[in-house]
């Protein structure tokens, strides 16, 4: 009983926690990808400065590391749409944004349709 307790106690905790779903892009070279994220919170005023979590060895990692840029889009939680096509298994190497509706940030990362972007 006192692990439930427990374990409801971590869970209403972590409900508290900002939430939300984003679009994490990144292009270099003719390369560009992107990958969802739900874990993203400001770490710093002073310079602006954000920490994004997500598993270990995405596909945008090294456009990341190589650009480095990268553009964060905010998707609507009750958006269907980018979870679903984001969420399918490309073969590696395969463009995620290719006839879709997308612009291009300063950075040359894309930017996708029917988000905001930062």
């Amino acid at each position: 009983m006192n692990d439930r307790i427990h374990a409801d106690t971590i869970d209403n905790c972590l409900q508290r926690l900002p939430n939300s779903l984003f679009v994490l892009t990144a292009s270099h070279n003719d390369r560009r990808t992107g990958v969802l994220v739900r874990w993203v919170q400001q770490c710093a005023a002073g310079p602006a400065m954000i920490t994004i979590g997500m598993c270990l060895g995405q596909a945008i990692e090294p456009l990341i590391r190589e650009s480095r840029h990268f553009a964060l889009c905010h998707v609507g939680n009750d958006d269907r749409f980018w979870p679903r096509k984001l969420l399918e298994s490309p073969r590696p190497g395969d463009d995620p944004f290719v006839s879709l509706v997308s612009s291009v940030a300063p950075s040359g990362s894309p930017i996708v349709s029917r988000t905001d972007w930062y």
